[in-house]
């Protein structure tokens, strides 16, 4: 199979996946992390599908140095590799710092039963934000550094 059929079959179970999620209602997982991190993520994610399309449709021998236009595109995907857990930990300090200042940074009092309810929905936000865009971060990451192998993609 050659690797323009193959990146075209990478898009569209791509495409299956997010429309699972769609139809599934877990994108109102991701919604309800009101710092949209694990979406832009995603975002990120599927931009990079259009760049191997590009790729893959780029000749192997062209004469008006597109080889090396390929590898510049090639090491920002690689780089995009390693960005997107990046982005994915920074969510989870993110998170974190939300459900921890929340808590604590408000004078909490636990006898107070309509603040205890209102600090655990904060809590609640900032995991939200915290696991999303960890989970968001390490999946897409897995999968795109596998997309870039299994098409031998090498800078």
């Amino acid at each position: 199979m050659n690797k323009l059929m193959l990146t075209w079959s990478f898009l569209w179970m791509d495409v299956g996946i997010f429309a699972a999620i769609v139809l599934s209602g877990a994108i109102s997982y991701f919604v309800l992390n009101t710092f949209y991190l694990a979406l832009i993520i995603l975002g990120i994610y599927f931009t990079t599908n259009f760049l191997l399309l590009y790729v893959a449709r780029m000749r192997p021998d062209s004469m008006y140095g597109q080889n090396s236009h390929k590898k510049h595109i090639l090491n920002g995907l690689w780089w995009t590799v390693q960005l997107l857990p990046v982005l994915g930990l920074f969510g989870t300090v993110l998170g974190f710092f939300v459900m921890f200042n929340n808590l604590f940074g408000t004078g909490f009092d636990i006898g107070n039963l309509d603040m205890a309810q209102r600090a655990m929905a904060q809590l609640s936000n900032g995991y939200s934000i915290a696991l999303m865009s960890t989970i968001a971060g390490l999946l897409t990451s897995a999968l795109l550094s596998f997309k870039l192998v299994v098409l031998n993609y090498e800078v």
